[in-house]
Parts: structure tokens; C-alpha cells; sequence
């Protein structure tokens, strides 16, 4: 029911549904930390109002107030969240995948990603892959198959479930693509470091008709 992969394996629950999780032990100042991430910050007061802008179809007026939200509290993952979903609203990609580097932390202070880190991930990827793979190869429909990824996972020492972060990955393509197509053979590293301390580099390989 709550896909316990591995143990221990911790759920932090909210309103009676998971919102964050961690697996494998952690020292205490990491579990502090992992619920630190939960704790409400003045700054959601204004997340929650540049969500309400963005649901009634005010991007822009979303991006400002999260733009101030961040500047006065960089420390919180929410924001680099609705930030990026705003942006991609309004068309801009690129800032957007600049948006999602804020939270590149978790994995440099050996998280794995959590719920809400995860939904960041797939539609941004969404929206990046097919800008990306528009520009090279025209349409998406002209991938025929993954053969494998591979990936590189920002650890801290002693994090030993890279292949756990990778799920979210092997997860989107397999529902971007279905099953027969987005099935694929992969492998994951720890790495000390990645360029622009990236959470995570991901490569694919992919067979073109």
C-alpha cells in the first residue's frame, strides 16, 4: 500500500497522506533536517497565494510573488516548486530547470528525493524533454524504444540508494512513453560532486525511426 521498498523505511504523514519519506538510517542531524523541510515558514503564506494566482491563469503575477518569497527565505524547497510549475506555465523552461536547482541540496546532504521533489521532477522533465527532443529529432513519436540509462547521483558519504533516486526517472519515461517503448536496462553511481552541484545527471539512450 505505501510501496515499503526497503528498511527502515520513514513516512512523514500530513493530513493523513504520505508527503515525504526517507529510507535507510540517517544520522540525527539529517532527520532533523528531513523534518525541518516540513515544518510551516511564513514564506508558504505567500506559495499559497501565487498558487491561487496561477490556478486562475495569473503566471506571471505567481512568478513575482514567489520571486520576493525566495528572496526572503531561500532556504524553502516549496517555493523553488510552485516557482518552477509558474514558470513552466508561462512558457519558460529554462528558468524553471533554474528553479529546480534549489533544491539540489537534498541530495547533496544525502536525501533521497521526497513527494514533492519527485512531482518537480516529472513534469518539469516533461516539459524539458520534449522542448529538447523537439529541437533535435522534431517529435517524440520518433523514439522507438530506451535502450539504457544511466545515472550520477550527487551523495554525500555513506548514501547508499542512488538507484532508489533514480525511480522517478524510470517512472516518468515509462508513463510518457508506455511500457513497450519506456522499458529500458539502467544503472546508478554515487558521485562526490556533479558541475553546478546538479542533484542528479541522467543519461539515455534511445532508438530513433
Amino acid at each position: 500500500m505505501f510501496g515499503i521498498r526497503s528498511i527502515p523505511n520513514c513516512k512523514l504523514f500530513r493530513d493523513g497522506q504520505p508527503v515525504d519519506e526517507f529510507m535507510g538510517a540517517l544520522p540525527e542531524q539529517a532527520v532533523r533536517e528531513f523534518l525541518d523541510r516540513h515544518v510551516a515558514r511564513e514564506s508558504d503564506l505567500q506559495v499559497t497565494e501565487a498558487r491561487q494566482q496561477l490556478a486562475a491563469g495569473n503566471a506571471a503575477g505567481a512568478i513575482v510573488l514567489l520571486d520576493e518569497a525566495r528572496e526572503a527565505d531561500p532556504e524553502n524547497p516549496r517555493i523553488a516548486l510552485a516557482l518552477a510549475e509558474a514558470q513552466v506555465a508561462a512558457g519558460d523552461v529554462d528558468a524553471a530547470e533554474a528553479a529546480g536547482r534549489m533544491i539540489d541540496r537534498g541530495f547533496a546532504a544525502g536525501f533521497p528525493l521526497g513527494r514533492y521533489y519527485r512531482q518537480l521532477g516529472r513534469w518539469l522533465l516533461v516539459a524539458v524533454t520534449e522542448k529538447r527532443t523537439k529541437a533535435e529529432i522534431g517529435a517524440l513519436s520518433r523514439v522507438a524504444g530506451w535502450v539504457r540509462v544511466f545515472g550520477m547521483v550527487n551523495s554525500a558519504p555513506g548514501y547508499s540508494e542512488q538507484h532508489l533516486a533514480l525511480n522517478g526517472f524510470s517512472d516518468l519515461v515509462i508513463d510518457i512513453f508506455g511500457p513497450e517503448v519506456g522499458r529500458h536496462a539502467r544503472s546508478a553511481i554515487g558521485v562526490a560532486g556533479l558541475p553546478l552541484n546538479f542533484a542528479m545527471e541522467i543519461e539515455g539512450e534511445v532508438l530513433i525511426e
